[in-house]
């Protein structure tokens, strides 16, 4: 899961960098790692469940996953919503 992020963000990155968007590409790769928090968050609960006394190296697996994925998520939002603007103004 944790690859699965990581090739996502560097995704969002490589896109944003380029200013080559290509938005369907970019939703569909947003889709798939929003499915991917949903798996983490079950097996993370899981692992954090079952074996307690490794609690804080799972806290801190845990807050490194999520603030990578808040940062990945938020970054193909702003791209999406930029591009959207962006072929709206060239409409109008």
């Amino acid at each position: 899961m944790k690859q699965s992020l990581t090739k996502f963000l560097k995704y969002v990155n490589d896109e944003n960098a380029s200013g080559d968007v290509s938005q369907l590409k970019l939703k569909v790769r947003l889709e798939k790692i929003e499915e991917i928090w949903d798996k983490f968050e079950i097996v993370q609960t899981e692992i954090e469940n079952s074996n307690s006394s490794e609690v804080d190296s799972h806290a801190e697996y845990r807050e490194e996953f999520e603030e990578n994925y808040y940062k990945a998520v938020g970054k193909a939002r702003q791209i999406i919503d930029n591009s959207e603007r962006n072929a709206e103004q060239l409409t109008n």
